[in-house]
């Protein structure tokens, strides 16, 4: 974002004027940043720049402000995009029900999806998939995030709920309604989910299925998943790397490790060549069931397909081989993360110091103190950056204190 707002401001002095799309997407960027207030000025100093705001600005706008826990303001600015003519779109309600669904307000979720069937607005395979993984991943509602839903918030749930209706000609009081921890309502809400689904021009489709066994795996529903699996393929679908890299990790999850080392097989086995996920997924796996030999073979595996381990794979290998008190493996894959501009994070690099310290092997407690001393300094230095761009006088003082 700091480069983005670089190039922008550059564009500003050199008289060149964003248009639109330049606007929508700095907003979209401060939204994805945390930084509420910045996206909303933008977007008011936009329309003082004689660029009166459009469909896409409002999404952009509503979209991050809903998202960002500010409902009411959200509702502020949808009210005026109604007044001004507009009509929410698909884009609008993909981004509200994929955000409540996130949130694990499944009966909110899907009362939006209620309004924008009846409303008429064409559902495309991406939300369609979201739709079930949602569903599946909510149905037992161990996975439903515990969040706290005030009188509030519900309040201003409704009132963004009455102004999607009012903006598609809708009366408010058709909207569906069910309770999200009635097994029953949820059972037949999920029939009527599938079935319409089944009836769309999409199926069979693979990436459905792939969703809904992802969904079921989430869910910790791993029978039904498998259903899924065999149901895909009696009807013409071959499953991929990405059936059975969803599996893969369900077993992990669940401390199924040699489930999921036969499915890994089972894939070399039958010409499906794993990818960088999948061999991902299976180390982290391996590294939580404390299998070092297998999860080190593994990683070699991995390099001699071509596949380089992510900082995750790194960080995991690292904690497993220091939880055995193996420092020199643990070492040696320290110094390869760094090798690949990977910085392993506080608690990972003070567990191998420790561990280090213990065995007396100062060369290379060192290095990893080296490493600790130099991220500090460059952290040090961009939070100066930050000051000198933002001016915040609290952060300084702070660096300040540090040196």
């Amino acid at each position: 974002m700091f480069e983005a707002e670089t190039l922008f401001q550059r564009m500003l002095k050199a008289g060149v004027h964003p248009d639109e799309t330049v606007y929508v997407t700095m907003i979209n960027g401060y939204f994805r940043s945390g930084r509420i207030l910045e996206a909303h000025q933008l977007f008011e100093k936009m329309i003082q720049y004689a660029f009166p705001p459009s469909l896409d600005s409002y999404t952009a706008l509503i979209s991050g402000l809903v998202k960002n826990n500010e409902i009411e303001k959200g509702c502020v600015y949808l009210d005026r995009m109604l007044r001004d003519g507009f009509v929410p779109n698909a884009v609008i309600y993909a981004s509200l029900i994929c955000h409540f669904l996130r949130k694990g307000h499944l009966e909110f979720a899907f009362r939006l999806f209620d309004l924008m069937d009846r409303s008429l607005i064409e559902i495309d395979l991406v939300m369609y998939i979201a739709l079930v993984i949602g569903f599946c991943r909510n149905i037992n509602g161990v996975k439903q995030k515990l969040c706290q839903v005030t009188g509030a918030s519900e309040r201003m749930r409704e009132r963004l709920l009455q102004l999607l209706c009012q903006g598609n000609f809708l009366p408010k009081k058709n909207i569906l309604r069910f309770s999200a921890n009635s097994p029953e309502a949820m059972k037949f809400f999920a029939f009527k989910l599938m079935y319409k689904i089944k009836g769309t021009r999409f199926m069979p489709n693979l990436y459905l299925y792939n969703g809904i066994i992802a969904g079921f795996c989430w869910a910790d529903r791993i029978k039904d998943a498998y259903i899924q699996f065999e149901k895909m393929q009696s009807e013409g679908l071959c499953p991929n790397e990405v059936t059975f890299t969803i599996l893969i990790g369900a077993h992990c999850r669940a401390g199924e490790i040699d489930h999921a080392i036969e499915l890994f097989n089972l894939m070399n086995a039958n010409a499906y060549s794993p990818d960088k996920v999948t061999y991902s997924t299976l180390l982290k796996g391996l590294c939580k069931a404390s299998r070092e030999i297998d999860a080190l073979s593994l990683f070699f595996t991995m390099h001699k397909r071509g596949f380089f381990p992510n900082k995750a794979s790194y960080e995991n290998l690292i904690r497993l081989f220091c939880a055995r008190h193996l420092s020199i493996p643990a070492f040696k894959l320290f110094e390869e993360m760094l090798a690949h501009n990977y910085l392993p994070r506080q608690y990972t690099a003070e567990w191998l110091l420790h561990i280090l310290h213990e065995e007396e092997r100062l060369h290379e407690s060192h290095i990893v103190l080296d490493m600790m001393h130099n991220r500090a300094i460059t952290k040090s230095v961009a939070e100066t950056n930050q000051v000198v761009l933002y001016g915040h006088p609290f952060t300084s003082v702070a660096l300040t204190n540090f040196s």
